[in-house]
């Protein structure tokens, strides 16, 4: 505590540092929802986002129809996948809510539109689908390394992306 020329004892603001809101005043940590409501909210805007923007991304890429590039598939796919036999669709919304939930426990200090800042969170999701998942499941990354198998999970995951935080933003309450 620092003494004042009046000999009052000047207090520490309770929380020095602050992030930025909406309108660009600073806001500290006390004035933001618990972690627990914003990581729900979260996982419902990121599960969400793969039902809509991903699933959407999808489908535009199989209309689009550009030989050798996810022409095959169909959005909401039903094929049982390893390790639970569940299906494809669901194994992805669970994956989506689960980035989702990183999404909304970090929302207080991404910048604004939130649905912008989550663009690199889609990009974030791709990379470890494409380098980190596979060593996990004791498969290979060196197809990682090829341009075009970046291209299409990043046009999918970039819609996602975008789709949870604009959903998030929609869905979570305020003031906080």
């Amino acid at each position: 505590m620092a003494r004042q020329a009046d000999g009052m004892v000047a207090k520490r603001p309770r929380h020095a540092a602050g992030w930025a809101n909406r309108e660009g005043s600073t806001m500290t940590a006390s004035t933001h929802a618990p972690a627990l409501p914003r990581a729900l909210i979260g996982f419902i805007a990121g599960a969400l986002a793969v039902l809509s923007f991903h699933e959407g991304m999808v489908y535009v890429l199989h209309v689009v129809y550009i030989p050798g590039i996810y022409s095959d598939r169909l959005p909401y796919p039903t094929d049982p996948i390893w390790p639970f036999a569940m299906p494809r669709i669901l194994l992805m919304v669970l994956w989506g809510g689960a980035w989702g939930i990183v999404m909304g426990l970090g929302s207080p200090i991404l910048p604004r539109p939130l649905a912008i800042s989550c663009i690199g969170l889609g990009i974030v999701a791709t990379a470890f689908g494409m380098i980190v998942a596979p060593l996990l499941t004791g498969g290979w990354f060196w197809s990682a390394y090829a341009p075009i198998n970046w291209a299409v999970p990043l046009l999918i995951n970039i819609p996602w992306g975008f789709g949870s935080g604009l959903i998030y933003e929609m869905i979570e309450p305020h003031p906080w």
